[in-house]
């Protein structure tokens, strides 16, 4: 069997990269806040997010050719050159062997090691990070002040499901996803006596 080749892809793209990683690093944190609920103060999750790090090497001195050829169907990603406020950020997957991240490219670093004798790069590294983001930011959670003003909040019993919540609220138990999207819950068999629901009207 022959070695499992890495590669990214980009906007379905297939990006074969040059040479396996000798390594990559995977983080992942959660973010809490005190909340007011009933007088008391919780601590309640509000998002978390996954990277994933690692560092390329590209060589193209046997075949004398600009080692950025290859390296900018990665790199324009980030490029400013093009872009405007509001541009969607493409999709990012890299796969290799049993790992299969999907995110968006945060950070790229560029570093050229070696040159032709016209000048141009023929050896780099190339550091990237891709987030992979778990919940929503506590800005998009909260929404627009309009948004704010068609929905109310509720405390959630201990006895009580988002079915029963929907079925209390609308008289609809399937509405319980308004429910959810509402209040930014991922997994709705993970709730916890005491969540704030924001509930649309």
């Amino acid at each position: 069997m022959g070695l499992a080749k890495a590669k990214i892809v980009i906007d379905g793209e297939d990006i074969d990269v040059m040479f396996n990683p000798t390594q990559y690093q995977l983080d992942a944190n959660n973010r809490y806040e005190w909340r007011n609920v009933g007088g008391v103060g919780k601590e309640q999750f509000i998002g978390g997010d996954e990277s994933l790090a690692m560092t390329l090497f590209f060589d193209t001195y046997e075949q004398d050719e600009d080692v950025r050829d290859y390296t900018s169907r990665i790199t324009r990603v980030v490029e400013l050159e093009h872009k405007s406020v509001g541009d969607p950020v493409p999709v990012c997957q890299f796969v290799w062997g049993s790992l299969n991240f999907t995110g968006r490219i945060e950070s790229i670093s560029q570093q050229f090691t070696m040159f032709s004798q016209s000048g141009f790069p023929v050896r780099a590294t190339l550091s990237l990070t891709i987030r992979k983001t778990k919940g929503k930011p506590k800005e998009k959670e909260k929404g627009s002040a309009s948004s704010r003003r068609n929905q109310k909040q509720r405390v959630l019993q201990g006895d009580e499901d988002l079915q029963s919540v929907a079925q209390q609220e609308y008289q609809d138990p399937e509405r319980w996803r308004d429910i959810a999207e509402a209040s930014g819950i991922d997994n709705p068999r993970r709730l916890q006596a005491g969540m704030v629901l924001n509930v649309p009207r």
